[in-house]
């Protein structure tokens, strides 16, 4: 049941009767919460323009070679993720990355099926 809300300093009504609540006043000035602000003093770092070209191109590869499309978009957000935290272009430099990262199993998993595809589409030697 909605209640009708009561004016500036006037107190609530309740619910079972239209008598006035002496108990729950209204808070005066009150305009919700304030936002925290960010954690992270650091901005998040941006994408290599020639990784985010590679990126996209395999994102038309997987399209091309019947990917669904929801398969696609967790692909290039890993790879996206993957291009902010190391050189994705270079194999040795993933498997750096991807040995000191901390992940699950099944997650690890996924990363390395999407970079194997990914340096599948690109004709780069690569082997986990």
């Amino acid at each position: 049941m909605c209640l009708p809300k009561a004016k500036p300093g006037q107190r609530r009504r309740t619910e079972h009767s239209d008598r006035v609540c002496p108990q729950a006043p209204v808070p005066q000035g009150f305009r919700g919460s304030n936002p925290l602000p960010r954690t992270s003093s650091t901005l998040p770092r941006k994408l290599d323009p020639e990784v985010n070209t590679r990126i996209a191109e395999h994102a038309f590869w997987m399209q091309r070679n019947g990917y669904r499309e929801s398969t696609i978009r967790a692909a290039v957000k890993t790879l996206r993720h993957l291009a902010r935290n190391c050189n994705l272009l270079d194999p040795n430099s993933f498997l750096d990355y991807n040995a000191t990262a901390q992940y699950g199993d099944n997650r690890r998993c996924h990363i390395l099926d999407d970079t194997a595809r990914f340096y599948k589409s690109l004709n780069l030697p690569f082997q986990t």
